[in-house]
């Protein structure tokens, strides 16, 4: 997989071992006086990276559904909840095994779950705030597009790092960020997919899907997998397009009428 795919996550593990290290010092919920030093820490390590990895399968579950992009707050909060259920059997489990604890009622579990939602809430919350320094990093304005001069576009541009250029070949709704895929790479950005259209809307490209905005230059063909229309661009991806898109790019000449 590639460094785009890697690189988020790497930010987010070393959130996830900073706070592993933070418990395993101070040892909440009495696992300071009930655990050695080493015990205490591979506990904690364990059982954060458990609830991390749930709490990131659902940030993606909600990503791929395009849901709650521009609602961060709700996006983190829905996180939490969702991943400290699978997790509380996790803990209940470490509990059972590392301190001799159970067995667990229903009433336990219930109460457990708060606990754990509690934490697993804190880890979302720091997660995402990590995540949203390393996206809202400021990046200095550079001019040199031809349409540059458009307020609205030097904006949006103004948001990438230098080092991706200027040239904007589709832009993907991630979570409730956007990456952005230029000539020269891809990086996150803070910013509805909605509030990106405006910022775009002089450049000569288009919204194919609920997910996607595609440049037209970028565009190399078309094809179909099953029932799944798909533009084919330059660079070897394939961009979907949803049917509630597909006659306005129909219609802007991007595919054949047999589409």
């Amino acid at each position: 997989m590639s460094a785009q795919f890697w690189r988020p996550l790497a930010y987010e593990l070393v959130a996830v071992g900073l706070i592993a290290l933070l418990f395993g010092r101070i040892g909440p919920f009495d696992t300071f006086s009930e655990m050695g030093a080493g015990e205490r820490h591979l506990y904690w390590f364990g059982v954060l990276l458990f609830g991390w990895a749930q709490v990131a399968l659902v940030r993606e579950l909600l990503r791929r559904a395009a849901l709650l992009q521009e609602r961060p707050v709700a996006g983190t909060i829905t996180s939490a909840l969702a991943a400290a259920a699978p997790t509380v059997f996790v803990v209940a489990w470490a509990e059972t095994l590392v301190r001799g604890k159970g067995p667990f009622t229903p009433q336990d579990l219930a109460i457990l779950y708060g606990n754990v939602a509690v934490v697993t809430l804190g880890l979302a919350a720091v997660v995402e705030l990590a995540r949203r320094r390393r996206v809202g990093r400021a990046s200095a304005p550079a001019a040199g597009d031809a349409r540059g001069d458009d307020a609205d576009l030097r904006r949006f541009l103004d948001r990438l790092p230098r080092r991706l250029g200027r040239q904007i070949l589709t832009v993907e709704a991630e979570d409730h960020y956007l990456r952005v895929h230029t000539t020269f790479g891809s990086d996150l950005v803070l910013l509805s997919m909605s509030r990106a259209m405006e910022e775009l809307a002089c450049l000569d490209g288009m919204r194919v899907h609920r997910s996607w905005w595609v440049a037209r230059e970028a565009v190399a063909g078309w094809e179909r997998d099953g029932d799944r229309l798909l533009l084919a661009l330059r660079d070897g991806r394939k961009i979907p397009v949803s049917r509630s898109y597909a006659l306005v790019v129909r219609n802007a000449g991007w595919l054949p009428e047999a589409a």
